[in-house]
């Protein structure tokens, strides 16, 4: 009888304990939906150009013919900071889209003098939703839908499918009691995808 009887005891602490998991795992699944629809009426409301105009990604070039288009990483700064304010952003995701610039910058680099004005076709993208049709995502955000939230630890990989050519991927990782966004990707399963441009 007495180990009947601490046998259910352990029985019920076993199924409070993953009880009270599944409810931490439904709790961060919410902060995680909440953060990538934060994160995208955010962008859709053009916040990360708050300080448009008052600072230049580019710097040299047309119309001067003496100097070249390069990265001006005063500006790449400025961007940074905005985006670490937001509060959205890991550092993992602004350190790699400072590298994305550095990229660029070796890019400009090797091309020769122009007095023309030339396109720069890495700086036409949204860079920070990777795409060239960012409207694609942002005037549908109210019809997505999360398909895929898998969590390990402190770390979520998200799939959200806004229509069947634009399925985003995001990775998060939970910094203090925050989901802060590390990678922003497309799903490009499908030739068609926004992604595979």
């Amino acid at each position: 009888m007495k180990r009947l009887f601490i046998a259910t005891i352990l029985l019920l602490l076993h199924i409070n304990n993953a009880f009270s998991q599944r409810e931490t795992q439904m709790e961060a699944q919410a902060n995680i939906k909440a953060t990538i629809l934060n994160f995208l009426n955010w962008h859709k409301r053009g916040e990360p150009d708050s300080t448009y105009g008052k600072y230049s990604l580019t710097k040299g070039g047309y119309p001067d013919s003496t100097t070249k288009t390069r990265i001006d990483f005063n500006g790449v700064a400025i961007q940074m900071e905005q985006l670490r304010k937001s509060g959205f952003f890991s550092e993992t995701f602004i350190n790699n889209l400072q590298q994305y610039f550095v990229v660029v910058d070796k890019i400009l680099a090797e091309r020769n003098l122009s007095p023309d004005l030339l396109r720069i076709p890495e700086l036409d993208d949204d860079f920070i939703l990777n795409t060239i049709e960012p409207e694609e995502v942002l005037t549908k955000i109210n019809d997505g839908k999360f398909d895929k939230i898998e969590l390990v630890f402190n770390k979520a990989i998200v799939r959200f499918c806004i229509s069947k050519y634009a399925v985003m991927i995001f990775t998060l990782t939970k910094v203090k009691n925050d989901w802060k966004i590390d990678y922003i990707g497309w799903d490009t399963s499908s030739k068609y995808s926004v992604g595979t441009q």
